[in-house]
Formats: structure tokens, C-alpha cells, sequence
């Protein structure tokens, strides 16, 4: 059962960060969290509200640590 539980949470965290990043390479001019969450929430069907500022900032730190984006300030643009 963990085993399960685990791999599904590997792939909803892998889910959030692929959408996060399309985001941000959508609006390369930079983006602020809050931007990125009312994209997200236009663009999904259903409840918006399940990606709110903590799952898009974790999800944002985890990009940075991949080098797939930068921050600047408040502003976070995709890398290369």
C-alpha cells in the first residue's frame, strides 16, 4: 500500500510541476505566483482552487533546482 501511495504522489507532484512550467514558458516576460495560479485556474476544468500559491511556489522552487526556471524578485521566468 505505501508503495502505491507513494508513486501516486511522485506523479501528481510531476502533473503540477509540468503544468507550472507550461505556464511559465507561456508568459516569458516573467510571472509572479499569483499569475501563474490564475492561468492555471483558466485553463483547468473543474476546481481552479486545488492550485493555490503554496503548490505553485513548491512547485516552482522544485523547477529552479532543475535550472528550468529563474527568479528575479518577485517575477519568475523559464530558463532558456
Amino acid at each position: 500500500m505505501n508503495h502505491a501511495l507513494l508513486g501516486m504522489t511522485e506523479k501528481v507532484s510531476r502533473m503540477v510541476r509540468s503544468m507550472v512550467y507550461l505556464a511559465m514558458a507561456r508568459n516569458y516576460r516573467g510571472a509572479t505566483v499569483t499569475e501563474v495560479c490564475e492561468f492555471i485556474g483558466e485553463s483547468v476544468a473543474g476546481d481552479a482552487g486545488q492550485y493555490h500559491a503554496g503548490v505553485v511556489e513548491r512547485a516552482l522552487g522544485d523547477l529552479e533546482r532543475q535550472g528550468r526556471v529563474v527568479r528575479y524578485g518577485s517575477l519568475w521566468y523559464p530558463n532558456g
